[in-house]
């Protein structure tokens, strides 16, 4: 899966969180300042993306709440997703 799709499917899942599927979004949109995303939509976000891909949750507690603390942009978020699917490449491989 390339950058662009990977950045589509993000963008898809964080329009879907807020309900505004008339936003424009690009890898350096801001989540919370440009945006508007609460903690309920970070988890919301992710969840979705964790689904989509099949990325497993972390299984300790508060690691997911971490993790989102470091997403500043919609770029985080995309970076994130390749990360785990990079991780299950060489996990099937």
């Amino acid at each position: 899966m390339d950058r662009q799709e990977v950045l589509k499917a993000v963008s898809s899942a964080v329009k879907e969180s807020l309900s505004d599927e008339d936003l424009k979004l690009s890898e350096s949109s801001q989540l919370t300042n440009d945006l508007g995303v609460d903690s309920g939509d970070y988890l919301d976000i992710i969840c979705r993306l964790e689904q989509q891909f099949g990325i497993p949750q972390p299984q300790e507690k508060g690691v997911k709440r971490m993790l989102i603390a470091t997403f500043r942009t919609v770029g985080d978020i995309c970076e994130y997703v390749e990360q785990q699917l990079a991780g299950q490449q060489l996990t099937h491989a």
